[in-house]
């Protein structure tokens, strides 16, 4: 493969996920019907692609190609799309704001975006479970679109794939996290910060968890590797939601400013100072990093992509 820095391979493997994004958006949503209408606008959001950029990552590491992470990424991201569509309708955050221009729901309507975020939940599945050819062409640094497997997945890498996805997204994972944030926002009391941890883990970092694992199965590696490395996923997930908390009080982030705060939400931000909360960070990441010590030079890229979410500014 042609030599290019980390940065570079980084918005490579960013471009490829994109390219995936934009090519799911028209034969599949290619249609003006409202449905699809709603649920392009969604995925068209420019998102960070943290989860499928984990999974291509870690695809990488067991197989020495990210393209075999493809199809994680894009069922992934259908995940976090539907999450953050659903997320802002009026009967759990109401956020007016999304990535910097308006939610689904207050550019198109309530039943609109709900529908748009149930289909794409249920599609991620499809894509996951769909067998058919595969082959990104035009090279070994192409970013031309597929999010089919590049190597046929067997039907036990598939059927983790699809576990792993099951678990992170239901209500022992995200769905669960979303649940102690309604029963915990308004509550006079202070949250607790092992139930904080709670929350957020399965949350965000159930999410993430599964992105690396996804991906390290797609990549060929062995169940008990794949569960190591979702481990390290959901330590990260719980670090940046530290970070997340954060930039909700800081203005330039796309999202509406304090709305956390104005909700009566329970955040890192509420129960310690900026700095408390930056140096948590930073210790949840090193920790995590470290855990990547048995794979050498295998995760650098990985590593360097990770170090870069703590930095972030939106």
């Amino acid at each position: 493969m042609t030599h290019l820095n980390a940065d570079e391979s980084l918005k490579l493997r960013f471009d490829s996920i994109e390219n995936c994004l934009k090519t799911l958006r028209r034969q599949r949503y290619g249609t003006s019907d409202p449905l699809n209408e709603t649920i392009n606008y969604i995925l068209a959001g420019d998102g960070k692609r943290v989860r499928g950029m984990l999974a291509v990552l870690c695809a990488e590491i067991y197989s020495g190609d990210f393209r075999h992470g493809l199809t994680s990424a894009l069922a992934l991201e259908m995940v976090h799309a539907y999450s953050l569509a659903h997320d802002d309708l009026p009967c759990l955050d109401n956020d007016d704001m999304r990535r910097g221009r308006m939610s689904a729901h207050k550019m198109f309507d309530v039943p609109k975006a709900m529908l748009a975020g149930d289909a794409l939940l249920t599609d991620a599945f499809w894509i996951l479970s769909c067998d058919a050819p595969a082959g990104v062409k035009g090279g070994e640094n192409a970013v031309e679109p597929t999010w089919w497997h590049e190597v046929f997945c067997g039907d036990k890498a598939r059927l983790g794939l699809v576990r792993e996805l099951a678990l992170a997204a239901g209500g022992t994972g995200m769905v669960f996290g979303q649940m102690l944030d309604v029963h915990w926002t308004g509550k006079s009391e202070k949250i607790p910060r092992d139930i904080l941890d709670q929350m957020h883990l399965e949350k965000t970092g159930a999410l993430l968890g599964a992105a690396c694992a996804m991906g390290a199965l797609a990549g060929g590696a062995q169940f008990q590797e794949a569960g190591d490395i979702r481990r390290f996923g959901r330590s990260i997930g719980l670090a940046f939601q530290v970070i997340d908390d954060l930039l909700d009080t800081e203005s330039g982030t796309g999202k509406s400013i304090g709305k956390d705060a104005a909700q009566g939400k329970s955040t890192y931000a509420t129960i310690m100072s900026p700095e408390e909360a930056r140096q948590r960070a930073e210790a949840l990441t090193t920790e995590a990093l470290s855990s990547l010590d048995r794979l050498h030079d295998r995760g650098q890229l990985l590593r360097y992509f990770v170090s870069g979410l703590l930095k972030r500014r939106k």
